[in-house]
């Protein structure tokens, strides 16, 4: 997008499209900025923007672009593997380079811990990422490391409840929903 400066991002859109649900807001605007930035690096990240002229007469400051963050869950994933047998922890670096972070990686709990009720809703369910305090019936805890400190943010994948068969992260397929109803 030639032309393109800055677009602005509500904090409301950046918190519901990263399903960012901790109870301290600035908690859920470090994980929504760092999972955007994640995305970003890993070349998942696309956006729904629109243009308004007026935005600048209002406020010379802004952006005439806003938008929301699209993050592409299957290509920001695709470097986590598995090899059989399954451990419990793995530890994978991360392939590409994110900003601020030597020598990132990501350690993944492979075995669903079964999630308190008293967690939060997603507001994006076609999202499979959501902040640590994001609700399911069994989520996977992905936590994010560097060569300096380990650890330093946690998120959990939320795998789809589709129809049988499914992969966990492709999007829903809802005429499959229908006929496993109607029938």
């Amino acid at each position: 997008m030639e032309g393109v400066f800055a677009i602005d991002i509500t904090k409301e859109s950046l918190l519901r499209f990263t399903n960012s649900v901790e109870e301290d807001e600035e908690n859920a605007l470090q994980y929504a900025r760092l999972i955007v930035d994640l995305a970003s690096a890993m070349g998942a990240l696309d956006g729904f923007v629109i243009y308004n002229e007026y935005r600048l007469r209002s406020d010379p400051n802004k952006s005439p672009f806003t938008g929301i963050p699209l993050l592409n869950t299957e290509k920001m994933l695709d470097f986590i593997k598995f090899d059989d047998p399954v451990p419990r922890q793995l530890a994978i670096p991360v392939p590409a380079y994110v900003p601020n972070m030597d020598s990132p990686f990501v350690t993944v709990d492979t075995q669903p811990v079964p999630f308190p009720p008293e967690g939060k809703s997603v507001a994006c369910q076609d999202l499979g990422l959501g902040s640590e305090s994001a609700g399911g019936s069994n989520v996977y805890t992905i936590s994010l490391s560097d060569s300096s400190e380990e650890d330093f943010m946690r998120f959990v994948f939320l795998p789809k409840a589709g129809p049988t068969g499914q992969p966990l992260l492709d999007r829903p397929d809802y005429r499959q929903f229908k006929r496993a109803r109607l029938a």
